[in-house]
């Protein structure tokens, strides 16, 4: 029986009425036009100069496209690529101040030693990773350093404004149509990102499905994972861990934020911005952190597709927590910036686009040093649900410790609900600033005060 192999797969997934056109041989090579060589690209050895470096891991990107099993000449100017082999950096740390743009290309692997034995140093001033209407590609054992240089004096060198890891762009107004492929199968693993602006985004208004995260090891990043694309959806995390404005004292943070444009502190980071798009799911993750987990934004106002679609649930499955830091000062709404969940617009105004989220705890652990802590804010039209879950109080005064959720109610219309079933009770309060009483849904069963 034939057994199909992934290049002939890939290649059969095309259809037969495009041409098929050999890529280019890049200058210097000799192995022969025709796809030919050998599964695996090797970067030339890291030399710490970013000139060098970027110029020599381009190259191998560029040997990888001549090699690929089919090249596609998809109009304008672009070509499709089927089957590329694996880019493998070698041990030590590459500088690196360019991009690799990876589009139109369907099977491809991106390889390290280990985030340990593998280093990028990235000062671009954009994201190191740019995927575009691309699928099946998998980055793998790497560490991400957006530091430049050796800190002196325990001055941090990384955190560059809009410095990021990768971006994931998928629209359909791009002119190429599904001829170009869509953007699915992303996987990263074995990663290990730090002091940097971003770690992914993802944007733009078609689909982007089943991405992958597992083994991830953030440090410092300002804002780990951006959604603002309405169709990215399926994704998982497995064994994640954030970690985020404790491995320096955030003092010596500040005069690093101080150059960026609004001159934020650390507290207004997040481990997920999410506008749009979800569908997700988080198993065994940990989170240590300075400022919220969940910022949710609202859609645009300009009734545009992205402005009317809802969050997709998001389920998070044997999670833990340590909430090291209270914000005593509050965002511009007067609101805890080290809440799980914090919305931006706690008060929508009737007849505006809001987000619409789901999240669901299950068996899930909360540790606070602080007694006057909002584990979530429920706005209108969120629907929190908690299951087998605790919060613990690690203080001398535990006994008089109430975690709690506070309610927001704008108004009567789209309420919300908390529904905690056999987890540790909170204490419900309203805010202050409600107009309207208290319109939401909330039920504590099976459950008792930390």
């Amino acid at each position: 029986m034939w057994a199909p192999t992934r290049r002939a797969f890939l290649g059969a997934s095309v259809p037969a009425l495009l041409a098929v056109t050999p890529a280019t041989a890049a200058a210097g090579t000799t192995t022969a036009a025709t796809g030919a060589g050998p599964p695996t690209v090797l970067v030339d050895p890291p030399t710490g100069d970013a000139g060098t470096d970027t110029a020599a891991v381009q190259a191998a990107f560029a040997e990888c496209k001549r090699r690929a099993a089919r090249s596609y000449d998809i109009g304008g100017g672009r070509t499709r690529y089927l089957g590329l082999p694996t880019l493998e950096l070698r041990h030590g740390d590459y500088a690196l101040d360019q991009s690799l743009r990876i589009k139109y290309t369907h099977g491809f692997r991106i390889l390290g030693q280990g985030r340990w034995a593998t280093r990028i140093v990235w000062s671009g001033p954009s994201y190191l990773l740019h995927i575009e209407r691309s699928g099946a590609i998998e980055v793998s054992g790497l560490r991400v350093s957006g530091q430049s240089g050796a800190s002196a004096s325990g001055q941090v060198v990384g955190l560059a404004q809009d410095s990021g890891f990768c971006r994931v762009v998928e629209r359909s107004d791009d002119g190429v149509g599904p001829i170009g492929g869509s953007t699915l199968m992303l996987t990263f693993t074995e990663l290990g990102l730090e002091e940097l602006h971003r770690g992914w985004s993802f944007e733009g208004n078609a689909m982007t499905d089943g991405v992958a995260f597992e083994r991830i090891r953030t440090r410092d990043v300002f804002e780990g994972w951006a959604y603002r694309n309405s169709q990215a959806v399926n994704h998982t995390f497995r064994h994640v861990e954030f970690i985020s404005g404790v491995s320096f004292d955030q003092s010596v943070y500040q005069p690093r934020l101080d150059t960026w444009r609004g001159r934020p502190s650390f507290m207004d980071g997040a481990a997920f911005v999410i506008q749009s798009g979800g569908k997700a799911t988080l198993e065994g993750c940990s989170f240590i952190t300075s400022g919220p987990t969940f910022r949710i934004q609202d859609p645009p106002q300009d009734g545009s597709q992205l402005a009317i679609t809802n969050i997709l649930p998001w389920t998070l499955v044997g999670c833990s927590w340590e909430l090291r830091t209270l914000d005593t000062r509050g965002d511009r709404n007067g609101l805890q910036r080290t809440a799980v969940i914090l919305p931006e617009t706690p008060y929508p105004s009737a007849g505006t686009a809001a987000s619409q989220t789901r999240f669901n705890f299950y068996g899930c652990d909360w540790y606070s040093k602080h007694d006057a802590r909002v584990l979530f804010y429920l706005r209108n039209g969120h629907r929190i649900r908690v299951r087998d879950s605790r919060a613990s109080y690690l203080g001398a005064n535990a006994t008089r410790h109430r975690l709690h959720c506070l309610v927001n109610a704008g108004s009567a219309s789209r309420p919300g609900a908390y529904l905690s079933d056999a987890a540790t009770k909170l204490k419900v309060t309203k805010s202050p600033s409600a107009t309207t009483g208290n319109p939401h849904r909330v039920r504590q069963s099976g459950s008792k005060f930390s």
